[in-house]
């Protein structure tokens, strides 16, 4: 059997909708046909993105060009669901919970704390400190592609919010990147940078507001095949499945790899092997968990550090903060600390220490 063709459910996947809007001829781009013909293999994106990112100043100019011709239809039932939501609101909850089918390789994930603010962070297979320049700009190809929906949906004069951003391997150049993306965007959103991760933050009052293009009909169709498509999808892929484990587990001190496989009825071997198609190991997948846990869990002010160390699985505070920092490139305290800053003020713009 070709070990490729067995492999072929565990690898990376981007929405079909891609080809309709980026430059593609230069690549072999064969249809994948494990997602009901809805994906293809998504290691093209990167291939292409490659091509062009020793340039910052064009990459820019070519992700907004590229975005600037999203629709509602460009990515199917996905990008149908978004325009015809009822409000902003609804909008995220949808954009984030089938973001796997855009690209597998790339998560929106929202935070909800308790306070006045709504988080939106762009999250990667990839741990944070080892982002090459290939995922920084798949990163900001995602990033455009909110500011457009957003643009287009929401209309840039009633948008207010911040936009945390990244700077991880040369901050001057980064910062041109994104600069370069929010004027073409002309939204009206405060940027800060010197961040670990993409993160845009909302007042939740602002999300009330109803989307101009709902239409509740057939946004209930387009949710019903997307969860559709999502259980097709999370049957094949292997870090859902390993999500689904550790959040079975009572404690994640015993969150091995040999355990975690096991339980998923596989050699840890044979889940290395399989996560590896997805550019990630065992060790990837449960860092990246323990920093989506983390994220939400620090948000929380009534949660202690040490209390968010032990939830975490592991032995100390000390330990949790070391590898918050290795993760993140800054401590957790700093982030909290920032936290309650951001929630003092509803839109506040958070002083770089």
């Amino acid at each position: 059997m070709d070990i490729n063709h067995s492999l072929s459910p565990y690898k990376n996947t981007v929405s079909s909708g891609w080809k309709r809007i980026i430059p593609f001829a230069n690549f072999n781009m064969e249809e994948n046909h494990t997602f009901d013909m809805t994906h293809f293999e998504g290691l093209w994106l990167k291939q292409y993105l490659s091509t062009i990112t020793p340039e910052y100043h064009a990459l820019s100019h070519q992700l907004t060009k590229i975005t600037q011709s999203i629709n509602p239809l460009t990515f199917n039932f996905y990008s149908l669901a978004l325009w015809t939501s009822p409000d902003r609101y609804t909008q995220l909850h949808t954009l984030c919970q089938y973001s796997e089918l855009l690209n597998s390789s790339i998560r929106f994930y929202l935070d909800e704390n308790k306070g006045d603010n709504i988080n939106l962070w762009l999250l990667s297979n990839e741990p944070v400190a080892k982002h090459s320049t290939e995922s920084l700009s798949l990163l900001a190809l995602h990033f455009a592609f909110l500011l457009s929906v957003f643009k287009q949906t929401w209309g840039h004069k009633a948008i207010k919010g911040d936009v945390f951003l990244p700077s991880l391997t040369n901050a001057r150049i980064e910062q041109q990147l994104f600069d370069n993306l929010m004027a073409s965007s002309a939204l009206n959103l405060k940027c800060h940078y010197g961040y670990p991760l993409i993160r845009l933050t909302f007042s939740k009052k602002s999300l009330t507001a109803p989307l101009t293009e709902a239409d509740p009909i057939i946004n209930q169709n387009s949710l019903w095949q997307l969860q559709r498509q999502l259980e097709n999808f999370h049957q094949h892929n292997v870090i859902t499945q390993v999500y689904r484990v550790l959040d079975s587990l009572s404690d994640l001190e015993i969150a091995s790899g040999n355990h975690v496989a096991s339980l998923m009825d596989i050699s840890f071997r044979t889940l290395n092997r399989r996560l590896a198609c997805l550019s990630t190991s065992y060790r990837g997948v449960l860092e990246n968990y323990k920093l989506e846990k983390a994220l939400s869990l620090l948000d929380d002010p009534e949660l202690a550090l040490t209390d968010i160390a032990l939830k975490l699985g592991f032995s100390d505070l000390s330990t949790f903060s070391r590898a918050f920092k290795r993760w993140t490139g800054v401590c957790p305290s700093l982030l909290v600390n920032r936290n309650q800053s951001l929630d003092t003020h509803v839109i506040s713009h958070w002083e770089l220490t």
